[in-house]
């Protein structure tokens, strides 16, 4: 895999020569592969969005730590992005949300049903921002049986970048 990084002061249009070689083996039978490539600049941001859930098995009144990870993969920045998903079932609250970030119920914890939400000012090209969300399995009368599947997503909006949508899951 071969990963190329533009600047980001690249401007639209601008086409960037790129070239390489592959050897293989060594000494006079070793093989080269030789490859050429124009690519043409399109500064649009890319928004990228992904969550991903740790750990992946927990039992009722055990945390799980969700990241939400935001990023600008283009050339240029991405201004006023939300962020947010609905606080899955068997969740007993959040006990906590990133800086900026917000419950649909006022309260200080979000419960099952609420919606949580982020707001980001600016995401420079190029750059990611990373949203943490410790949320606690409920214990007592609503424990939900072993082997139960709590999934959460998240969408990012953004009138200049689109939408970018990520889901993850943990087993009870």
């Amino acid at each position: 895999e071969l990963t190329i990084r533009i600047d980001p002061a690249a401007t639209r249009g601008q086409q960037i020569a790129i070239s390489g070689e592959v050897l293989a083996g060594t000494g006079p039978g070793r093989s080269v592969t030789q490859a050429r490539s124009t690519v043409v600049v399109d500064p649009n941001p890319v928004l990228e969005l992904s969550v991903t859930a740790n750990p992946h098995s927990v039992r009722p009144g055990e945390l799980i730590n969700y990241m939400i990870t935001v990023s600008n993969r283009g050339a240029s920045d991405i201004s006023t992005i939300t962020v947010s998903g609905t606080i899955p079932g068997y969740v007993q609250s959040f006990l906590a949300v990133s800086a900026g970030g917000s419950c649909s119920n006022l309260l200080s914890n979000c419960n099952p049903g609420n919606r949580i939400s982020w707001d980001i000012d600016l995401l420079p090209a190029g750059r990611t921002r990373t949203l943490l969300m410790p949320a606690e399995i409920v214990e007592g009368y609503d424990t939900p049986p072993d082997g139960t599947p709590i999934g959460f997503s998240v969408q990012a909006e953004s009138k200049l970048a689109g939408s970018s949508w990520a889901a993850t899951s943990v087993t009870v």
